[in-house]
Parts: C-alpha cells; structure tokens; sequence
C-alpha cells in the first residue's frame, strides 16, 4: 500500500510538472530572435502609409500561434495609440485602413530546453480599406474573404492597381526564425515567437521602405 502511495505521488508530481510545461507562460531562458522583412510599397503621387486612425485587423492562420500573434498585434497598435477592430473576415470596403495578417508557414519545434522556430507571416496593408481588387480571383469574378487570404497567402506579390481611392498598399512578407535555451514552457515560447512576429509586422507596415 505504501509503495503504491508512493507511486501515485510521483506521478501527481510527473503530470503536475507537465501541464505546467503546456500550459503555463513561464521562462528562465536566453531567447535568440532574428526577423527578416521583404515587402514592397505601391503609392500614387504623394501617398503615404503609416499607422493611423481605427484600423480593422484580420489575422488567418491555425493554432495557437495565429491567435497569440493577434494579442500581440492589437497590444502593440494599442501602444501606438491606434484604436483596433478585430474581424472574422474582411468586408471589401472598410471606413478605415485594414491590415491582414496570414501566419501559414510555422514551424515550431518544441521542447522544455532549446526550442527553435522559423515562421512565414504574409501581410497586406490597405489605408484606404478597399480590399476590393485583392479578394477577386485572378480570372476575375465577385470578391471573397476567402479569396483574399488566399492571394494575400501566396508565393507572389498580389497584382494591383492604383487609382483615386486605393492611392497606397504595402504587401509583402515577414520570417522570423528564433531559439531559446534554458528552460522554458510552450506558451512562453510561443509567445516569444508571437511577439517577434508582432515586431516585424508592424515595422513593415511602418517603415517607409519596408525593410
């Protein structure tokens, strides 16, 4: 009986230690993070971009890391004292600018002492919020949420065109490859990762020649 006393209390302690590890946002670790920016600007005459006014802000992607990079997101533009409206999908024209954020290439590999990451975001940046021409398939047809993640998603850069209205979009991507080393939690690190991908989304999106 004692034995079997003794048993159980370890393996309290063994699935304690666990959970803690999944669920718990904790870290005593050196954190390496590295964010490489390609994106490019389409303006007319002397349209600039920048963050301002109410933004609508739509973050695709699956799991966990999709959903943290969004907290970070509105945190951050919250700092820049920029008033944030999260979407389920994007309607074609927004009073106001719209970001979209698409996390479709993440590769985290976890483990409690060096986890390592490299993650793709994909970003389009629209200040006039007209979405219009990005969410129509290539061959042309009505506009479509899913259609506009798709393209935003792509390997290319969307096709655009320029006019009185829609007079500056920013598109492009940010990678972001990062490891710790000492010990830390899955939504520590995952957080960590969000935090650069945050980081590097907003940069882009600032910085005038987007690098």
């Amino acid at each position: 009986m004692e034995r079997s006393r003794t048993v159980l209390a370890v393996l309290l302690v063994v699935a304690a230690v666990v959970g803690a590890f999944a669920l718990l946002d904790f870290h005593a670790a050196r954190a390496e993070t590295g964010v490489e920016k390609s994106v490019s600007t389409a303006s007319v005459g002397n349209a600039t971009g920048g963050l301002h006014g109410d933004l609508t802000l739509h973050v695709a992607g699956d799991g966990a890391l999709a959903a943290a990079t969004e907290a970070r997101l509105v945190d951050a533009l919250g700092d820049r004292d920029v008033a944030t409206t999260v979407v389920e999908s994007v309607n074609a024209t927004t009073d106001g600018p719209v970001l979209v954020v698409v996390v479709d290439d993440a590769d985290l590999a976890y483990n409690p002492v060096t986890p390592s990451a490299r993650v793709a975001a994909d970003v389009l940046y629209v200040p006039s919020g007209n979405v219009t021409q990005f969410g129509r398939p290539a061959a042309g047809g009505a506009y479509s949420h899913a259609t506009l993640v798709d393209r935003v998603a792509g390997d290319r850069t969307v096709p655009m065109v320029l006019d009185a209205e829609v007079r500056y979009v920013r598109q492009g991507t940010v990678t972001v490859t990062g490891r710790m080393t000492g010990v830390a939690s899955a939504p520590a690190f995952r957080n960590r990762v969000a935090d650069a991908v945050a980081v590097g989304v907003l940069e882009s999106v600032e910085s005038e020649n987007g690098v």
